[in-house]
């Protein structure tokens, strides 16, 4: 409430007390942000045990009662202990007490309340001044309210403004997400912000969230629309606000939003995603902001399909169309350095072009998908797999020491020498040969590391079998001679 309107109910509050020569005179206004309770805004006591701020659910006690039914509540000889109006903290020996109900129409705003140490002073002269008060009170509600909503609607139409001349500067979906969420605290603070898009070549939807605190990344993963409220908004094709949430709003929340807001993104008449909204408290949204939200989601609808789909083709052509693997340009450029433990090592099949020759060329990309799989499902979250040309792959690998490094690609080695690939029927064996360069050992610099680890490989290409050879290493004991030993 603004501050000129906050002293004017103030001074009306004091008015009444005096008037009625009451014990306490207060004020309890709806609860904007959860309809379904009464907060104590404003008083005037005799009394050293009124709660501020205190909150009175709807339905319950004298006040609550009055709010819920829409009645007057008038109790000339009050014999109740004075706490269960629940908003004294200690017995007064309250005697008479008085609740009016304050509406606007239909719509209820709040309640008054009126008591005294004094039996029997509700007297019907009383109780129609008391009835002329609310109706002033609601007219003085009512103005400060509007003014709330004409203030934040200059917030909204600036910032709603400003994001229509935003819309059309940005040049990637990163910018553009940074950019919106950076623009629309002010119309709706928040703690989080989701996308939920249709991707035109498979017809299913993507959750892409952009984490700030991560470099920047946007974060992409599929959006199964059964089982959470953003998969709601796109199949009901409706904006939903939910103040108190109790089931999952997104994928891997953890149960950790507790309040969700979100439009639907049309595109030619259909649903082709949502705009989400998420806090971790409580009440963080009201029925109000859907009404923006909407706009926001209409006015970007366009762009962020466009920014989407540019987004994916720049990340296709960052990637091996056979293996879907990033290349290796890309990888280097994202992991420029190594600065811990880590190493990178080069894959390469021995005598890959008689696999071509005898499955195909379509044969020889089966085994490189699968292979690319294999070496995936082995380095795990240890590192990532690019495909460097050919039948050569990169792996880089993070967070292992000298050893474990070692013991990691023995054990690569030995999965893709053992167990045949199979096309058609058709079961191939091949022979790995790998060449590894360790950081910090041989220094932090990627491309370096691959440079090492490239020239190692080319040595171990030279001896028979499945060879390891580390970069640097001249006195080591190549894999392919210990199993020649078995």
């Amino acid at each position: 409430m603004p501050r000129k309107y906050y002293q004017k109910i103030q001074s009306l509050i004091e008015l009444i007390a005096n008037v009625t020569d009451s014990y306490t005179s207060a004020l309890f206004l709806v609860d904007d942000t959860k309809n379904d309770r009464l907060i104590l805004t404003t008083y005037q006591s005799l009394s050293r045990s009124i709660i501020p701020n205190a909150v009175v659910p709807i339905g319950h006690g004298l006040v609550g009662w009055t709010a819920k039914f829409g009645k007057e509540t008038i109790a000339d000889n009050f014999t109740n202990n004075t706490t269960t109006l629940q908003f004294y903290s200690s017995d007064e020996g309250v005697k008479s007490f008085a609740a009016l109900p304050i509406f606007d129409g239909e719509r209820l705003l709040g309640v008054l309340s009126v008591d005294s140490k004094t039996e029997y002073v509700f007297s019907e002269k009383k109780i129609k001044l008391l009835e002329q008060f609310t109706t002033i009170l609601a007219s003085v509600i009512l103005t400060g309210i509007r003014r709330i909503e004409l203030e934040t609607d200059a917030v909204n139409v600036a910032a709603l403004g400003e994001i229509a001349e935003m819309v059309g500067r940005c040049k990637d979906l990163s910018e553009f997400l940074h950019e919106i969420r950076r623009l629309t605290q002010p119309l709706i603070p928040h703690e989080s912000m989701a996308l939920a898009i249709r991707s035109p070549s498979s017809e299913e939807f993507q959750l892409v969230q952009f984490h700030s605190n991560r470099d920047g990344k946007i974060v992409q993963e599929p959006l199964p629309l059964s089982h959470y409220r953003i998969g709601w908004v796109i199949r009901q094709a409706r904006a939903l606000c939910v103040p108190n949430l109790t089931s999952s709003a997104i994928p891997g929340d953890d149960e950790r939003w507790r309040s969700f807001i979100s439009a639907p993104i049309y595109s030619k008449m259909e649903v082709t995603g949502a705009i989400a909204f998420l806090d971790s408290k409580p009440g963080g949204f009201r029925q109000l902001d859907l009404k923006v939200v909407n706009i926001l989601a209409s006015l970007c609808s366009s762009t962020i399909t466009e920014l989407y789909n540019d987004n994916n083709r720049k990340s296709d052509i960052g990637r091996d169309p056979v293996t879907e693997t990033s290349s290796c340009t890309e990888l280097v450029t994202r992991i420029p350095t190594i600065e811990d433990k880590g190493a990178v090592a080069v894959v390469d099949l021995k005598m890959f072009g008689k696999v071509n020759m005898g499955l195909g060329l379509v044969g020889g990309d089966t085994v490189l998908r699968e292979l690319a799989t294999r070496l995936k499902n082995v380095i795990g979250d240890n590192g990532e797999v690019s495909r460097f040309g050919g039948a050569k792959f990169i792996i880089v690998i993070l967070g292992f020491g000298k050893d474990q490094t070692i013991a990691l690609l023995n054990k690569t080695m030995q999965m893709i020498e053992d167990e045949p690939f199979n096309y058609k029927g058709t079961d191939v064996y091949i022979t790995p040969v790998i060449g590894v360069s360790t950081s910090p050992e041989d220094g932090i610099d990627t491309e370096k590391l691959l440079y090492n680890a490239y020239g190692s490989m080319q040595l171990a290409k030279k001896s028979a079998g499945a060879q390891l050879r580390i970069h640097g290493d001249d006195n080591q004991q190549l894999y392919g001679e210990l199993r020649s030993l078995k």
